[in-house]
């Protein structure tokens, strides 16, 4: 699934619940090429969607987007969403089926224009009637095959990058544009009328003007680049405005010849003759708007109807300017090929499949059967070691481990100096080589969705060469809800000297680089961590890659996150930065810790408000003077 998106969170969250309601079967991956001009849209899929991947758009425009995500995406089947687009749950599945029926390029349906308010349903009527847009099937519908273009499609990879993939400098109609490429090439654009999608229109006069202002100008555009590409029903609207043009000009010839100003060039009675030949176009313009929208009323017995020629009109003169008088700021059109030119990764190097080991330290934690269901459920294809060190726990937690004792290579239970410690044991028991992949999981944390080993091991297995891949994470309360997200970056090694490090419950790495770098410092009980990732990446030679999606869900607390364990965790800072010949700046890495403190304080200071309020309105209650209102969350789970 690929979603192109800027500043769109008002739509952008009914578009992800419909998709992850689908009812196929198979794996479904979904990227939303983010152009937005903030980080609302990076902070919403953070807390509400961590398990959908996020694509930097920074050239801000559809196609563009589009092909971003078509060259992150690692599926061998591309579905086009919009944001303000609902489908319905058997999309995909249908999609899918027809698709393998057929052997067409592309699979697409009908577009359903559904709106909330008054003036966005009389768009929607607009839209889905000739009278609007002519005998497009994807908006009127119609019997099932091939035809010239659908709403958004599902799409055959090979064929979309056997293109060149969308055109990146059509900022509109750039999917007419592909499957007419699509079609010139031998293949087949299928339209199945089964398929309907949910779509929102523009909600004010002005953004729909605006729209299709530019689907004019676009339009024009295509068809100086691909003339045979013209139809019938793109030639109404330019010919209506000219003729609108031609009667106002008639109109202002004849009323001056009509007052004698233009007496030595035209009689009084050819003047009147042009004013009367100036009203035959928009007369029987509106006389057409008049009985189609009374027509229309009647058949879907709607009242709002009355608007509906205002809208039309709207339609046919901001699509007909925008063809025959918009200025497109064209730009170079070899780009168009970024599917083909950014593949997905292969492997190209190493030709041995990868073993990841997984060292998961624990210690009175019960919690450890949802960081164990998070691994067991893994979809990767790649061998899996799973090894646990426990430091003799008494509270139950191995009655818990031993639910999963044909999941686990290696239990140690012993007594340890700590985490670390813990990890240091693990690491040396794994029966990994130099190459394969180790990463530990704290017992209270767990991968973000089924995907996560897979999206790492492809990177590691496409670059034999690369050392440590890292991502993003969330952190999670006990309910499950993220109360922040670590959005970490690309790396750089002049983010070092600055305090930035990447997230360590995030951070994958080959065993090789433990012979290498050595293993966890036990001096710092609290930071040890810090100390590897700067003898890692600052003192070593190593090769990084950063995947821009989430990776893990942490607990919020631990060892780090009580107020001592902030206090220790600056000191060691400073100690660490040191010993690794950096400037001691522990507030420049621990300023989130900083904000975690007062924010712990904010939070008290409402629960003690809110006990006060609620109290209150009990008493107001008892009086019979406060009328109670039903509890809303005040936002979803991550799960």
């Amino acid at each position: 699934m690929v979603i192109p998106a800027r500043d769109d969170e008002q739509w952008l969250p009914a578009a992800l619940e419909a998709i992850l309601s689908q009812d196929y079967e198979g794996d479904v991956e979904i990227l939303v090429a983010d152009g937005s001009d903030d980080l609302t849209t990076d902070q919403l899929l953070c807390e509400r969607f961590p398990q959908v991947r996020r694509v930097p758009n920074p050239d801000q425009n559809t196609p563009s987007g589009l092909n971003r995500a078509i060259a992150a995406a690692h599926h061998d089947v591309i579905v086009r969403c919009d944001a303000r687009s609902v489908f319905p749950p058997d999309y995909i599945s249908r999609s899918v089926e027809t698709l393998l029926r057929t052997g067409a390029a592309t699979v697409g349906g009908r577009q359903d224009a559904v709106g909330t308010t008054k003036f966005e349903r009389v768009v929607g009527l607009a839209t889905t009637t000739w009278l609007g847009v002519g005998d497009a099937r994807y908006r009127l519908g119609g019997r099932e095959g091939p035809t010239d273009t659908v709403y958004l499609g599902v799409f055959r990879r090979d064929a979309l990058t056997a293109v060149g993939g969308f055109d990146e400098s059509l900022l509109r109609n750039q999917d007419y544009e592909l499957n007419w490429r699509l079609r010139k090439s031998g293949e087949t654009v299928w339209f199945d009328p089964e398929l309907v999608v949910e779509y929102r229109p523009r909600g004010t006069w002005a953004d729909l003007a605006r729209q299709y202002f530019e689907y004019g100008l676009w339009k024009r555009v295509v068809l100086f680049r691909h003339p045979g590409s013209l139809r019938l029903r793109q030639l109404p609207a330019p010919i209506l405005l000219l003729l609108l043009l031609a009667s106002c000009l008639l109109g202002a010839i004849g009323g001056l010849a009509s007052r004698g100003l233009l007496a030595n060039l035209i009689s009084h009675e050819i003047g009147f003759a042009l004013l009367l030949a100036a009203t035959v176009s928009p007369a029987v313009y509106l006389a057409l708007l008049a009985a189609g929208s009374l027509i229309l009323g009647l058949r879907r017995r709607s009242g709002e109807a009355v608007l509906m020629p205002l809208v039309l009109a709207t339609l046919h003169i901001a699509w007909g300017a925008g063809f025959l008088f918009g200025r497109s700021r064209w730009r170079p059109a070899q780009r168009q090929s970024r599917p083909d030119q950014t593949p997905v990764p292969v492997p190209t190097r190493s030709t041995e499949k990868l073993k990841i080991s997984i060292v998961v330290p624990v210690f009175n934690d019960r919690r450890i059967g949802r960081a164990l269901d998070s691994i067991i459920t893994q979809q990767h294809g790649y061998e899996r070691e799973l090894v646990i060190v426990d430091a003799c726990s008494t509270d139950g937690t191995l009655d818990v481990v031993q639910r999963y004792n044909k999941d686990v290579a290696l239990l140690i239970s012993e007594p340890d100096e700590g985490i670390y410690d813990g990890v240091n044991k693990g690491i040396s028991r794994t029966d990994g080589g130099p190459n394969d992949v180790v990463h530990y999981l704290g017992a209270d944390d767990r991968y973000a969705d089924p995907l996560v080993l897979r999206d790492v091991m492809n990177a590691f297995q496409a670059d034999e060469e690369l050392d440590v891949c890292y991502g993003n994470l969330v952190y999670a309360n006990e309910s499950g809800r993220v109360v922040r997200c670590w959005r970490s970056g690309g790396f750089r090694r002049s983010k070092l000297y600055y305090g930035w490090l990447p997230p360590h419950p995030a951070l994958f790495v080959r065993r090789r680089v433990y012979d290498q770098c050595g293993t966890f410092d036990l001096r710092y009980p609290v930071s040890s961590d810090q100390d590897f990732m700067l003898r890692l990446l600052l003192r070593n030679e190593t090769k990084v890659k950063y995947l821009p999606r989430v990776l893990m869900i942490m607990a919020r607390g631990g060892n780090s996150g009580s107020f001592r364990g902030i206090w220790r965790g600056n000191l060691d800072a400073i100690r660490i930065r040191r010993k690794n010949g950096l400037p001691a700046a522990p507030l420049a890495r621990h300023f989130n810790s900083y904000r975690w403190v007062v924010e712990c304080g904010r939070r008290e200071w409402t629960r003690l408000a809110r006990s006060e309020g609620h109290a209150r309105r009990h008493a107001q209650r008892d009086r019979g003077t406060h009328q109670l209102r039903p509890h809303i969350s005040p936002g979803r789970l991550c799960e």
